[in-house]
Formats: C-alpha cells, sequence, structure tokens
C-alpha cells in the first residue's frame, strides 16, 4: 500500500463517518431513527447520487482502482457488521414475544422465502 493510497483511505473513510453523522443529525430532528438518516446519506455520496451530479468529484473521492476498493471495502464490511450489530441490541425481545406470530409471518416472507426462492433459481 503507498502513501497515497492510505491517505485517500483515511480521507474516505473520514468523509463516509462524517457524512454518516451528519445524517443521523438529521434523522433525530426529523423524528426518525438515525440509522436511517446515516443511510440515506451513504446512498448521497454513491454513485446514484454523487457520481450522477458531480461525476469528476466521485472518481477522485473513490477511484477505480481495484486495491482501493479493497481497502474500503473492508471498511464497509466492518460498517455492516456494526450495523447488523446495533441493530440487534436495539431490539426489544418483549415486543418480539408479544408479536411472535407476526414476526414469525415476516420472517418467513422476508427472509426463508427469498433465500428458498433464490437457492432453488441457483440449482
Amino acid at each position: 500500500m503507498t502513501d497515497h493510497q492510505l491517505l485517500l483511505l483515511l480521507v474516505q473513510v473520514s468523509i463516509l463517518v462524517a457524512t454518516a453523522r451528519f445524517g443521523g443529525e438529521i434523522a433525530v430532528r426529523l423524528r426518525i431513527p438515525p440509522v436511517v438518516g446515516e443511510l440515506v446519506a451513504g446512498l448521497c455520496l454513491g454513485p446514484s447520487v454523487l457520481g450522477v451530479l458531480w461525476a469528476d468529484g466521485f472518481q477522485s473521492l473513490f477511484p477505480a482502482d481495484p486495491e482501493q476498493r479493497a481497502l474500503l471495502d473492508v471498511f464497509a464490511w466492518i460498517g455492516v457488521i456494526f450495523l447488523v450489530l446495533v441493530a440487534g441490541l436495539d431490539t426489544r425481545l418483549g415486543i418480539l414475544r408479544r408479536a411472535g406470530k407476526a414476526v414469525l409471518l415476516g420472517w418467513l416472507g422476508g427472509f426463508l422465502l427469498p433465500f428458498v426462492c433464490g437457492l432453488l433459481l441457483g440449482f
């Protein structure tokens, strides 16, 4: 890894964290969960918004270099793991127990059914 790649990675992570924090704060003020604002802020930094509105800026911040993408992917996966962990820790088990049938049907329809269909389609 070169010094430039390390600097670019630090800049990328700093901008991503600052933007997520800003989006979370806006979400709290709108009285919605902060994770929603953080996710929307992340989408705004992606190729679908920033890449369309300011393609040169997006390309210089997130270059197509495979090594640089791999470095950022490591941080992205760590972020996904922490997101799932925090969401799981925020879950209130008492509510899940009271709404057991709805939770079970939601899990069947939202996870198990698509998983089985994708598995069967793959074969």
